[in-house]
């Protein structure tokens, strides 16, 4: 039998012979390398596939979206937190599958990407099938499947409403460690608002992932704490390149080492079961225990530290270092390497802004 990544032999049940053509040898001849799979026919056609774009094949492979996504993409992320790949899987199957699967990747244009797209009719979901299919496409044009990229050319989409999400301004983080002191979740807030954490990052952390040396709290983020379809999941961060190194100065490191000496890190569970609260359930209990005019919800925090570090002066590299982004230009290693120097002058410069404001043993300032 044929196929379009070379030929299937059917050997008995559940048992196929698959082959491809290799590499031209220097002669000019083609290796053919084979293989026996045990399963159904489409396992041994997608097997055939992954041994034609391993043998160097790719150019003659004709695949459609869907068989790419299931042989190459897909695989490719289970390196991510369990919630990042639940949240590509939700896109793929209710918006890129439908619209795009059948499509043979040799086929895609932008004009006919751009149509497609149109008839989601929620912006936002719209975006979200476009990024997908983007690093969809990018990912075969990197391994030479199609010889033109649909996505070098300008593709519209519809326009998000305009947001200014919700943040805290330098002048109200005062008030707001006063509110969040004392409470179970302070060092947890604390790790988000001074050290731009994800709450899925602070809600995993243990007090053996922070250190404390001539006053800096320095924190190891190399994991987090997920919810998937009401499960908690302890898995890695966002993004392997997510893991970095945080530091704390001035306020909330003091707060921290103090914190270290009463409990856990993370709040456990009231049912007695020894397990530390999910994230869903602290954004939950930080909400009401919030002033209306201080609450901005957990992953604002984040943002709020952008904003407020961008307010004196810090790198704009540094700030998306210590976010865990991973959009930079040059190699992670490298850079963070060379820089470790301006993060600690970053968190000392924020620790340092709030020393009036946050000093303790005075009514207006304390924090």
């Amino acid at each position: 039998m044929r196929s379009s990544f070379g030929s299937i032999q059917r050997l008995g049940k559940d048992r196929y012979r698959i082959s491809c053509e290799g590499k031209r040898k220097p002669d000019g001849s083609r290796t053919r390398p084979s293989d026996v799979i045990r399963g159904t026919r489409k396992q041994a056609e997608l097997a055939l596939a992954r041994m034609a774009l391993d043998s160097g094949a790719a150019p003659s492979i004709d695949m459609t979206v869907s068989e790419y996504w299931e042989l190459v993409y897909r695989p490719s992320l289970d390196s991510l937190a369990p919630s990042t790949i639940n949240g590509y899987e939700r896109i793929w199957k209710r918006y890129v599958r439908e619209l795009f699967g059948n499509a043979k990747l040799r086929d895609l244009k932008a004009r006919y990407i751009e149509s497609k797209l149109s008839t989601i009719p929620a912006p936002g979901e719209q975006e979200n099938a476009y990024k997908l299919m983007r690093q969809i496409v990018n990912l075969a044009y990197r391994d030479e499947l199609i010889a033109d990229n649909p996505f070098f050319r300008k593709i519209r989409r519809a326009r998000k409403r305009a947001y200014e999400p919700p943040v805290l301004t330098l002048e109200m983080v005062s008030d707001w460690c006063d509110a969040v002191k004392g409470t179970l979740f302070e060092a947890v807030l604390l790790c988000m608002l001074f050290g731009g954490l994800r709450r899925e990052e602070a809600a995993a952390l243990y007090w053996d992932d922070v250190a404390f040396d001539s006053g800096f709290a320095v924190i190891s983020v190399d994991k987090a704490l997920t919810e998937v379809s009401g499960k908690k999941v302890a898995g890695p961060t966002k993004t392997p390149r997510s893991e970095r190194t945080v530091f704390l100065s001035g306020y909330a490191a003091e707060r921290l080492e103090a914190l270290q000496l009463q409990g856990p890190m993370v709040p456990l569970c009231a049912d007695k079961t020894g397990h530390r609260m999910s994230p869903d359930k602290i954004t939950k209990e930080y909400k009401a225990m919030m002033p209306e005019s201080l609450y901005v919800p957990p992953r604002n925090l984040r943002t709020s530290y952008a904003t407020i570090q961008q307010a004196l002066g810090t790198p704009d590299s540094v700030i998306s270092r210590t976010l865990g982004h991973t959009n930079l230009q040059v190699d992670y290693g490298h850079y963070f390497a060379s820089n470790q120097t301006a993060y600690m002058a970053a968190a000392k410069a924020l620790g340092d802004s709030l020393v009036t404001r946050c000093s303790t043993g005075n009514k207006e300032a304390a924090c």
